[in-house]
């Protein structure tokens, strides 16, 4: 008899925690130094990742004996011990499953921290169906301690549960399981490209990046404008990005700046400015319009970073994501004729404040020698 337990959809394939959701957050917000008060091993992916970035990730490495007693002591302990010895101007210091299951309370515990370092406080762990949560978590609790507007936390907000809806009607959560791909095969690819700007094609690029990751998308963009200029510079080629610096976190603005300014030194100017690193839910649909309206005679279009959120198929389209979950959806359900995978994209974005190589662009670079 089949059972009743999943009778709603549910996304059965791993998803992104509402942990490391929260921590990436304080990231934002140039946190100095985190730390989770949980198990050592929670987590620790992404506490390396971050720390490659310039974040000191600690944790009060809860035992057995924490789980039955609690660890309280050991969280104090880890937070005056990160201080004295990292000497952070902000701390931020994130829940976990375990310290939520034995009923740990974060706030009150905190308190007891003998420092005047301001300290972001959230108390969140892994059961929410959404890791949008830990960011919205660590907002409320930023706004409380009066590290951000209440304006730009109703953007940010916005700008959250636009990315859950893009998520689940078109990205990695629009089915209850879907197999991660390689995607096509980058030479063959980039041979299509590199064929369509020969002929003299109209293209159109769009870099739709979240956050760091325009780091390396933005390279992408820089190799299709090299190949224009070096097989067809009479060719059209239409660029567009999400690179306003003027709105986000700290992190996120700085980020837009650096790849900005980047472009413009390498010669490539943007035609339109769709919004910011962190309206990629958005700013995908008004890359959309704004080709319609003034270049609706595209031959072809290149999608770079959240390729799901720019609901056009008119072609040939050309995607480019770090999602191997994205592929089955951008092919199934938006009829992309070509999706490329920039595999492990996120973990090399760690560290960088400059445009780094892609191997898209590399391998468009290889086909001019």
């Amino acid at each position: 008899m089949k059972s009743s337990v999943f009778d709603g959809k549910e996304v059965l394939h791993p998803r992104p925690s509402t942990i490391v959701a929260a921590m990436y957050t304080m990231r934002d917000f140039d946190v100095d130094l985190i730390v989770m008060h949980g198990p050592p091993g929670c987590s620790f992916k992404h506490g390396r990742l971050l720390e490659e970035d310039g974040v000191v990730v600690l944790t009060s490495a809860m035992g057995e004996d924490n789980f039955v007693f609690g660890g309280e002591d050991k969280l104090v302990e880890t937070i005056e011990r990160g201080i004295d010895r990292f000497d952070p101007d902000l701390v931020g210091v994130v829940g976990t499953c375990a310290s939520m299951i034995i009923g740990e309370d974060l706030g009150s515990t905190v308190e007891k921290v003998d420092c005047d370092v301001p300290i972001l406080t959230v108390d969140v762990h892994s059961g929410f169906r959404d890791n949008t949560t830990g960011v919205k978590m660590t907002l409320d609790r930023a706004l409380e301690i009066g590290l951000v507007g209440e304006d730009e936390v109703s953007r940010q907000k916005e700008m959250l549960e636009q990315a859950s809806i893009v998520e689940k009607r078109l990205g990695s959560a629009n089915d209850e399981y879907i197999p991660p791909s390689d995607g096509d095969l980058k030479l063959k690819v980039c041979r299509e490209l590199v064929s369509l700007i020969e002929k003299g094609s109209k293209g159109v690029v769009v870099l739709n990046a979240k956050k760091e990751t325009s780091y390396i998308f933005a390279d992408v963009l820089h190799a299709v404008n090299q190949v224009k200029e070096e097989v067809n510079p009479g060719s059209s080629l239409i660029n567009i990005g999400n690179l306003d610096s003027g709105r986000g976190l700290p992190r996120v603005r700085e980020n837009a700046e650096t790849v900005g300014r980047q472009l413009k030194e390498f010669g490539v100017e943007l035609d339109f400015v769709s919004g910011s690193l962190d309206e990629y839910p958005v700013a995908g649909e008004r890359a959309k319009n704004w080709i319609l309206d003034n270049h609706p005679d595209y031959d072809y279009i290149v999608l770079l970073g959240v390729p799901h959120a720019v609901e056009i198929s008119d072609g040939p389209v050309i995607s480019v994501t770090n999602g191997p979950r994205g592929v089955v959806p951008l092919k199934n359900d938006l009829g992309h004729d070509y999706v490329v995978v920039e595999k492990d994209l996120h973990t090399k974005c760690m560290g960088l404040r400059e445009i780094d190589s892609s191997r898209t662009g590399m391998t468009l670079r290889e086909l001019l020698e």
